[in-house]
């Protein structure tokens, strides 16, 4: 039976991926479950333009939501409307896997795990972690220094908890 090269070059697409992310053979099968908002085969949880817009999920201010500039869903708004800085957006990268969950190890979907020292931005807004504009560092709605605000990096241990680490 022949296979359209097509066909190869987008399964050796996720091969190249998942290896290139430390994933096994194990999690590539699983990650063809996984959400592809896009439709291009890779799963939302690595992918680098999760909505095909055109722009890196570091750098798009609606990482889950677009006009995809190619692939199966080319000219169609992919996703939601809802920006990552909305209170509202509860799942930023569009990965199933809610903001406040602790299976989120990375909110913005950039590729960088939250608690990465090279992770300058978690809630994907475009401001610095650091920066004093940045009010909310994991983006939930909640300011980071009001009262009920218990979680100010969003990896959903509480920042008086013993284990958590950052």
């Amino acid at each position: 039976m022949k296979t359209h090269p097509l066909l190869r070059a987008k399964v050796g697409l996720k091969w190249i991926v998942a290896l290139s992310l430390g994933l096994s053979p194990m999690h590539l099968h699983a990650a063809n479950t996984a959400p592809d908002l896009d439709g291009d085969g890779v799963p939302n949880i690595v992918d680098p333009d999760i909505d095909n817009d055109g722009i890196p999920n570091a750098l798009d201010d609606n990482i889950d939501g677009g006009i995809a500039k190619s692939g199966p869903h080319s000219g169609q708004y992919l996703g939601d409307h809802i920006n990552n800085d909305n209170p509202g957006e509860k799942d930023i990268d569009g990965d199933d896997q809610a903001d406040d969950s602790l299976g989120e190890t990375d909110l913005d979907g950039d590729g960088k795990t939250d608690n990465d020292a090279l992770e300058q931005d978690i809630d994907g807004d475009r401001r610095a972690d650091n920066s004093p504009g940045e009010l909310d560092e994991d983006g939930d709605g909640r300011m980071d220094d009001a009262a009920g605000e218990d979680d100010i990096d969003g990896d959903s241990l509480d920042d008086d908890d013993i284990v958590e680490l950052d």
